[in-house]
């Protein structure tokens, strides 16, 4: 499966294995796509961009996180206060979604036999 990172939307065949094999949220789901369409961003960038809560947002990248969908980097401008991330799709997404994708249809398959 080839994936093209320049999509604005996750396609609903993408977006159910992601639900199914990711446990992700419809909200996992709109901002791992934001993140797509920008390439690099701030917690706080989507977060507005979504009018949604920083919280919302950095709950999503969490799992998303987790799930290795996604990369952060510290910005390396000196700043005071508290450093910023910076978010991005892993160069490594469709790799981490074929394994996982396996992963679950064994699963589901030892199930059914």
């Amino acid at each position: 499966m080839k994936l093209n990172f320049k999509l604005v939307e996750l396609t609903e065949a993408l977006k159910e294995t992601l639900t199914c094999c990711f446990k992700l949220s419809e909200t996992d789901l709109v901002v791992l796509s934001i993140l797509m369409s920008m390439g690099k961003a701030s917690s706080e960038e989507i977060a507005e961009r979504l009018k949604v809560s920083k919280t919302t947002v950095n709950n999503s990248m969490r799992r998303l996180l987790e799930n290795a969908l996604v990369v952060r980097e510290k910005d390396q401008t000196k700043r005071t206060g508290r450093p910023r991330y910076y978010f991005s799709v892993s160069p490594d997404f469709e790799k981490v979604i074929k394994e996982k994708v396996e992963q679950c249809s064994k699963r589901l398959s030892s199930l059914i036999e």
